[in-house]
C-alpha cells in the first residue's frame, strides 16, 4: 500500500468537502478525518489545521502514532498527513501505509486510507484555507521551518519575528 496525494483527488471528492467545511466527522456515514501535523511544537503553535494531532515528524514508534490518531482496528478513517511544504509529512504517510500493509492480511478488508496534504501549510494558506494557532484562534500565518523555506512565504503569511 501507498499513500496518495491530496491534490490527485476530484474536487468534488468526500474529503476536499470535508477539509473545506473543517470537519472530522462526515454526516451520516462511519467515516473519519484525522489530521496529522507532522512538525515541531513550535511550528504547530504557529498555526495548524484545527483538530490536527501533532506527531514529532522523528518518531519511529509508528504503533505509538497509530495509537494517537485513534486508528487502530478501524479501517473506515482517513488520515491525512501535512508539514510545511510537504516532505516530512509524506514521510510520516508512507511510514503509516507500510505499518497497516503489514500489519494487516486477508481478514482486514479496507484499511484507512492515508494521503499527503501537497505542498503543506505554505499551500494550504495562500488558498485562503482556515488554520488556527495554539489559542484556536483563526491565522493565516504560517511557521516558515527554516531560513529557506521562509524566502517561499509570501509576507502576509509570515508570523510576526
Amino acid at each position: 500500500m501507498h499513500y496518495r496525494n491530496f491534490d490527485e483527488l476530484q474536487p468534488d471528492h468526500r474529503l476536499h468537502r470535508m477539509m473545506k467545511r473543517g470537519g472530522q466527522r462526515w454526516p451520516g456515514l462511519h467515516w473519519e478525518l484525522r489530521t496529522q501535523d507532522v512538525r515541531s511544537p513550535a511550528e504547530y503553535e504557529v498555526s495548524h489545521l484545527e483538530g490536527a494531532i501533532r506527531v514529532d515528524p522523528q518518531t519511529t514508534d509508528m504503533e505509538k502514532v497509530v495509537k494517537e490518531l485513534g486508528l487502530a482496528g478501524s479501517p473506515e478513517r482517513t488520515v491525512v498527513c501535512y508539514c510545511t511544504v510537504g516532505y516530512h509529512a509524506s514521510q510520516m504517510a508512507q511510514k503509516l501505509s507500510e505499518v497497516w500493509a503489514r500489519d494487516s492480511g486477508p481478514s482486514v478488508p479496507v484499511m484507512p486510507e492515508v494521503y499527503n496534504l501537497d505542498g503543506g501549510l505554505r499551500k494550504w494558506s495562500q488558498e485562503n484555507r482556515p488554520m488556527v494557532d495554539g489559542s484556536s484562534h483563526l491565522t493565516s500565518q504560517v511557521h516558515p521551518y527554516s531560513q529557506l523555506w521562509d524566502q517561499l512565504l509570501e509576507a502576509d503569511f509570515k508570523p510576526p519575528e
